[in-house]
């Protein structure tokens, strides 16, 4: 499990959109332990895969969603 100082850094996230969509939904699944915020590395590779798009439109409809 990652922080989330390390899930930024190794997939190239801002900490900050990590913060906030923990915050409001629609970032990758989180473990809270405690204080701690962790990120299990195949949640986040099923997030990152879950947002791979062909093209402009494909990536516009999902956000509208």
């Amino acid at each position: 499990m990652l922080s989330r100082d390390q899930t930024a850094a190794a997939y190239g996230m801002k900490k900050r959109f990590l913060e906030i969509d923990a915050c409001k939904g629609g970032g990758p699944a989180f473990v809270k332990i405690g204080r701690l915020t962790r990120y299990k590395v195949t949640d986040v590779l099923d997030w990152i895969e879950n947002h791979r798009f062909e093209n402009t439109s494909q990536a516009q409809q999902a956000s509208a969603v």
